[in-house]
């Protein structure tokens, strides 16, 4: 206790911070900043009321404004400005469009310039065959240019791809192929009886500009099963003569249906007459009127051998006499190989196989022509 008390009445002790205290009147002044401050803050639960970040529109905005203290212009001032900015906004946004439109135009004329110019689709015009106008017999019978046919439906399906023949008067053509090639679609063609694109002239002339005039230079050999029924023979030749404008058959036709062993029916109803019989009649029909280009489709099916030699010798004395040009669709090898100057294959809608009467000659002392077709369609045998 006495060191205690000597330390404290002898040495100093520790010193102490010594505390600022404020000057009078300094406390009352930070109590009444504090009290404001809370005072200006809102209760607790109470609403806040926030000033928005963009001044409100009409009444809002100009009571935000008289609590601010700013002075705001008159009711009419503010519409003429309101309306002054639109319009500067419209013309801003029409000025912005047009520049975008004319940059639209200037690239679109640019992406031309720089891409290569494409090609358009312009079909080559036909030359014509050479021809004297003036003397009708030397017009080429048939001459095809690019011609392409097909059936529409939910599968379109095209049968002939881009064809080129061209068949003179004097020449008997054989068009051989397997089933389905395309060869009745090529026959229907030419007779007009299905639409086709590309270029016919029969004769000479275009069956898609005249038709009338080139089917009736047109012979084509009617089906057995499309010969009127209710109809005589001799009946079904007057029509047909009629529609050529002629009074009745001519007589070299009247002579090959004697020569067939047919003239005997001719007054007896078709429905009479046996399938030969209207293959008879049906290539009757289509040598009325001497027609420039011949077309017959399996026309020899169905006719006894007499017959037959009969109609071939006859049809090789009007090709021999450059009167008319024939057109046959047949699968009868022999026929092809002995009587016709040419003959083509079609296979797929496309020609892939031809051969004149020396190479036919050739292929008969050969191999045959039953082989060489194979090889053209890509069949193998053996």
């Amino acid at each position: 206790m006495a060191a205690s008390a000597g330390t404290r009445a002898g040495r100093p002790g520790p010193a102490r911070a010594r505390v600022r205290r404020p000057a009078a009147g300094t406390a009352d002044r930070l109590g009444d900043r504090r009290r404001a401050r809370a005072a200006a803050r809102p209760r607790r639960g109470a609403r806040r009321d926030r000033v928005p970040a963009r001044p409100a529109r009409g009444a809002g905005r100009r009571r935000l404004a008289a609590q601010r203290g700013v002075r705001t212009a008159a009711p009419g001032i503010r519409a003429d400005r309101a309306d002054a900015g639109r319009r500067r906004r419209d013309r801003v946004r029409d000025r912005l469009r047009t520049r975008r439109g004319a940059g639209a135009a200037r690239s679109a004329r640019d992406r031309a310039r720089r891409q290569p110019a494409r090609r358009r689709y312009r079909p080559r015009r036909l030359a014509r065959p050479r021809s004297d106008p003036a003397d009708p017999m030397t017009h080429p019978a048939l001459h095809l240019r690019a011609l392409e046919a097909g059936y529409a439906g939910p599968r379109p399906l095209r049968v002939l791809h881009a064809l080129d023949l061209h068949v003179p008067r004097g020449e008997w053509l054989g068009v051989l192929g397997p089933n389905g090639s395309g060869k009745s679609t090529l026959l229907d063609c030419l007779a007009g009886r299905h639409a086709g694109t590309g270029t016919i002239l029969i004769d000479g002339v275009s069956l898609a500009d005249e038709p009338l005039r080139a089917r009736m230079r047109l012979g084509y050999a009617v089906a057995p099963e499309s010969l009127p029924a209710v109809l005589s023979g001799r009946e079904c030749l007057a029509v047909h003569a009629a529609a050529r404008g002629l009074d009745a058959a001519d007589r070299p036709v009247l002579e090959l249906a004697e020569s067939l062993r047919l003239a005997a029916r001719l007054d007896d109803p078709v429905a009479t007459y046996s399938y030969g019989m209207r293959q008879k009649l049906g290539v009757l029909l289509a040598l009325i009127g001497e027609p420039a280009l011949i077309v017959l489709d399996e026309s020899f099916n169905g006719l006894d051998p007499a017959s037959s030699l009969v109609l071939k010798r006859h049809l090789r004395a009007r090709t021999d006499a450059g009167r008319c040009g024939i057109v046959l669709a047949t699968h009868a090898l022999d026929i092809v190989e002995r009587w016709v100057d040419r003959a083509v294959v079609l296979h797929a809608g496309r020609f892939v196989g031809e051969w004149d009467r020396v190479a036919l000659d050739a292929l008969r002392d050969g191999v045959g022509l039953e082989v060489a077709m194979a090889e053209a369609i890509g069949d193998r045998i053996g």
